[in-house]
C-alpha cells in the first residue's frame, strides 16, 4: 500500500497536473502504479501496462508459479499541521510518519495488506503473519520551496525533512527518539516494519514486511511520468519505486554499466540485469564451465521475453543456480565471490529494455535509438560480499586509464577527463564501467565513466566528448 502526503502550506508547483496541493495525485485511483487489491485473483493477473506491477510481472517472465504479482492500493492524506507548526513544535519526520499511519489506522483495515509470511529469502507462505507486507509513504514536497540556509528550512532538515528516499520508514534524525522497529496498527493486531535489515545477526532472513519512504516526490524524484534524468533514463515515480522495491528483493546497490534495478547512478535501462534475474530464480542460464565444452549450437532469444542467457564461467566458483539464499552470501553468489560472463540478446522488445537515447514517449515500443542498440551483448559480472558490479564488454577493448586533469562540462566544474593508455586484457577497464583512480576527485570514490551516455577523453590537448560503446555485435531484429 502507498500513502501520498502533502502540507497545506506547500507552495512547490501548486497546480501540478500530477498532484495539485490539497488533492489526491493522479496515481491514487487509476492503477498506474499497482494493480488494486480488489482485482486480486489466484488465477489471472492483468496489470496496467507499464505500471510497477507490470514491470515485476514481466521481469519474472509472467510465470504462473514463480512470477511476482504485486497488488496495492493508494491513499491520500493531507498532514494535519503546517510545516511552520511542525517547526515550532519540534516534530521530526518519524513523528510525522507515525501521525500519518495513525490517520490511516482510523480509516482502513490493515489486514488487507497482511497476506504473506516470509520464512526466509524467497520462501513465503500465503498466510498473514501480523506484519504489513509493504508500506510506502510518499511526501509531495518537504523543503524544496523554502529558501536554503534559513533557520526555517535548516531546522526542518535537521529533523529529517531533508533526507533522501530510501528503504525503510525510520529516519531517526534525533538520537534517543528512534521510531520503533514495529509500528502497531489495527489495535496492535498487526505492525508495520519500519527498518531495512533483511538479515539478522546470525545471517538468516528476518520474517518481516517491507517499507519505503520517498521524499520530495515532485522535485527530487520527478513526479511526472516523463521526467528525464541526465543519462537518458526516464526517472520519477516509476524508476524510484522499482529501485526501492528492488532493495527488498536483492539487497545493496551494485555498480552497473547498462541494466540493473539497483544501480547507484549509471544504469541506462529500467530492466533488471541477467544476474539479478538469475539471483531471483526468474531465468535459468545455460552454463559453460571453464573445464567444459561449448555447445556447437546455442540459440538465444530475447532476454526479457524468453529468459535465454548464456553464463560462461570466469573462475571455478559457485554455480549461480545453486546458492544458499538463506545466508548473506546468497546475495553475492558465494562466500568466495564469483565471476561470470553473460551473453545476452537484447532485441528491445520489452518497454523496459533500452540502453541509449531517449524514448519520445515513455514506454514507446520503438524509437531510432532503441533500434540502433538492438543486438548481442556480453556483460562481465563480479559478485562478492558487500560488492557487486557489472559492465558490458566493449569491442573497443580494455585499457589502462589516467585522469590528471579536469574540465567544465554539462554545467559542472572539475569534471574528470580521461586519457587512454596502454591496452591490457588482464587488469584493464572498458569505457563502460567505473574506473578506479588513485586520487578520487569530487565524486568521493571511483570515478564512474558511465554516469553519462558520453564521457570526456583527452585528445590532442583538448577534452573531447566520446560516446560510450556498449554493443559487441549487432544482429537484425
Amino acid at each position: 500500500m502507498v500513502v501520498f502526503v502533502d502540507f497545506a502550506d506547500d507552495t512547490y508547483a501548486p497546480n501540478s497536473p500530477e498532484w495539485p496541493i490539497g488533492q489526491a495525485p493522479i496515481w491514487v485511483n487509476n492503477g498506474s502504479l499497482f494493480t488494486p487489491t480488489a482485482q486480486y485473483s489466484e488465477v489471472a493477473f492483468n496489470p496496467e501496462p507499464r505500471s510497477v506491477s507490470d514491470y515485476f510481472w514481466q521481469m519474472s517472465q509472467k510465470s504462473f508459479d514463480d512470477g511476482l504479482r504485486i497488488y496495492g492500493d493508494c491513499f491520500y492524506v493531507q498532514f494535519p499541521k503546517t510545516r511552520q507548526q511542525v517547526f515550532d513544535q519540534n516534530i521530526t519526520i518519524d513523528d510525522a510518519t507515525t501521525t500519518v499511519v495513525g490517520i490511516l489506522d482510523n480509516q482502513i483495515d490493515f489486514a488487507t495488506y497482511d497476506r504473506w509470511t516470509s520464512r526466509e529469502r524467497f520462501q513465503h507462505n500465503y498466510a498473514p503473519d501480523g506484519v504489513v507486507d509493504l508500506f510506502v509513504i510518499v511526501w509531495r514536497n518537504l523543503v524544496k520551496d523554502l529558501v536554503a540556509n534559513t533557520p526555517f528550512r535548516s531546522g526542518l532538515e535537521a529533523r529529517g525533512f531533508g533526507v533522501k528516499s530510501a528503504v525503510g520508514l525510520a529516519v531517526n534524525p534525533v538520537p534517543g527518539n528512534e521510531m520503533p522497529r514495529l509500528l502497531p496498527v489495527d489495535n496492535g493486531a498487526r505492525s508495520i516494519y519500519t527498518e531495512w535489515a533483511p538479515y539478522a545477526a546470525n545471517g538468516f532472513w528476518q520474517p518481516y514486511g517491507a517499507s519505503i519512504h520517498m521524499m520530495n516526490w515532485l522535485s527530487d524524484i520527478g513526479g511526472a511520468l516523463v521526467h528525464t534524468r541526465s543519462n537518458g533514463i526516464y526517472d520519477g515515480v516509476f524508476r524510484e519505486l522499482i529501485h526501492e522495491i528492488g532493495h527488498h528483493l536483492h539487497g545493496h546497490h551494485r555498480q552497473s554499466g547498462a541494466w540493473s534495478v539497483l544501480s547507484v547512478s549509471d544504469s541506462r535501462s529500467y530492466a533488471m540485469s541477467a544476474a539479478e534475474l538469475i539471483d531471483l530464480g526468474w531465468i535459468e542460464p545455460v552454463i559453460i564451465r571453464k573445464s567444459g565444452t561449448v555447445p556447437e549450437n546455442i540459440q538465444l532469444g530475447d532476454l526479457y521475453t524468453t529468459g535465454d542467457v548464456l553464463a560462461i564461467e570466469v573462475e571455478s566458483l559457485t554455480n549461480p543456480l545453486n546458492v544458499d539464499k538463506s545466508t548473506p552470501e546468497g546475495l553475492y553468489n558465494s562466500s568466495e565471490g564469483s565471476k561470470w560472463y553473460f551473453v545476452e540478446n537484447h532485441q528491445m522488445i520489452s518497454p523496459y529494455d533500452f540502453t541509449i537515447g531517449r524514448l519520445p514517449v515513455w514506454g514507446s515500443s520503438e524509437s531510432t535509438a532503441r533500434g540502433a542498440s538492438r543486438g548481442l551483448y556480453i556483460t562481465y559480472n563480479e559478485d562478492q560480499i558487500g560488492f557487486a558490479r557489472q559492465h558490458v564488454q566493449s569491442a573497443s577493448g580494455e585499457f589502462m586509464w589516467n585522469n590528471d586533469r579536469n574540465a567544465t562540462f554539462w554545467g559542472r566544474s572539475n569534471f574528470p577527463v580521461f586519457e587512454r593508455l596502454e591496452q591490457t586484457r588482464s587488469d584493464g577497464s572498458t569505457h563502460s564501467e567505473q574506473i578506479p583512480l588513485a586520487t578520487p576527485r569530487d565524486f568521493g570514490g571511483p570515478v564512474p565513466l558511465s554516469v553519462f551516455p558520453v564521457y570526456l577523453m583527452w585528445q590532442g590537448g583538448t577534452a573531447v566528448e566520446k560516446q560510450l560503446s556498449r554493443r559487441i555485435a549487432r544482429r537484425p531484429p
